[in-house]
């Protein structure tokens, strides 16, 4: 596997180096470290909700969905 010693050495070092590094960020970095606070869809701050939204109508997937689940139904005897 290894094809000299050194190698092997200098795995076994870089190994035991990389166990020892310890990271802990200092106090006030890390954003979970403060208060909790309210979610943004229950207090919305910089958008606009509750806004129009048109129906067009079933697309033709959705109608060929419905129309393949009836044939299926069907040939089956079985409602899904």
């Amino acid at each position: 596997m290894f094809t000299s010693k050194k190698t092997m050495a200098a795995l076994a070092l870089f190994t035991s180096e990389a166990a020892a590094i310890k990271y802990r960020p200092y106090a006030g970095s890390v954003p979970w470290g403060g208060d909790a606070t309210k979610p943004e869809w229950e207090d919305p701050q910089d958008h606009k909700v509750n806004y129009f939204v048109p129906n067009f109508g079933k697309d033709f997937e959705i109608k060929a969905s419905f129309k393949n689940m009836g044939k299926a139904e069907e040939d089956l005897g079985h409602i899904l």
